[in-house]
């Protein structure tokens, strides 16, 4: 079900299993000024879900935010045939995407600006996730660069969120330290984030942060002052 987590702002959580872990994913749609509905990291979705979405405004703008974030991408924007998809640097080269989407560019604001800002966080291009931030809502969007498992976890999630440093706090997952190529440019891309003034930080995986997100952040991302 779709939940609103502040004005304009909702998100709804799909759990399925990847590599013997449950795991759970979390969709975010914000409506933008013009009604226009900017979808982040779809989820499969229920015909109740779909009516919902139409009664909110149109499904506008699809996005595949990672390399990694790319499972109900096809299945979800099948749905609006009429919206505009965009994918994370590298997946635009898929055969089966080819002309069909259109490349997340930093160079280029994106039709969403100026109510929502983005940029790719260099350094880890197994992922070349992009990062985004809602002006209004002052609201942080990330997939896998910092994650937090809370609650009550299968046996499976909880060894998994306890093994990459990230069970009950906010931090950078192991598995994604392990990948950084470039630690000057993940360094840069760390302090870019905290430019933005953060309130809320919307995470891919399981839990929202909405007190002392700053301040969780930058204990986060401390990893990468290498």
């Amino acid at each position: 079900m779709l939940v609103q987590i502040t004005d304009h702002v909702w998100s709804i959580q799909h759990s399925f299993v990847k590599n013997m872990v449950v795991v759970s994913s979390r969709m975010t749609v914000i409506e933008l000024l013009d009604r226009k509905l900017w979808v982040h990291s779809p989820v499969p979705v229920s015909k109740e879900t779909r009516r919902t979405l139409q009664n909110i405004g149109e499904v506008s703008y699809v996005i595949a935010p990672s390399k990694s974030h790319t499972l109900f991408f096809d299945e979800f924007t099948d749905y609006f045939p009429e919206c505009s998809k965009f994918v994370a640097e590298g997946l635009e080269k898929s055969s089966c995407w080819i002309n069909k989407v259109v490349l997340l560019d930093d160079s280029h604001h994106g039709p969403w600006h100026p109510h929502l800002e983005f940029f790719t966080f260099r350094g880890i291009p197994a992922g070349n996730e992009t990062v985004w931030f809602h002006n209004k809502s002052s609201t942080l969007i990330l997939t896998d660069l910092c994650q937090c498992w809370n609650g009550k976890l299968r046996l499976s999630a909880l060894v998994y969120s306890r093994c990459n440093g990230v069970n009950n706090r906010l931090a950078v997952p192991t598995l994604v330290k392990w990948l950084v190529t470039d630690k000057r440019a993940a360094a840069a891309s760390a302090q870019r984030i905290l430019q933005w003034p953060v309130q809320r930080i919307v995470l891919g995986h399981n839990c929202i942060i909405e007190k002392n997100a700053l301040e969780q952040l930058q204990e986060a991302l401390e990893v990468f002052n290498y």
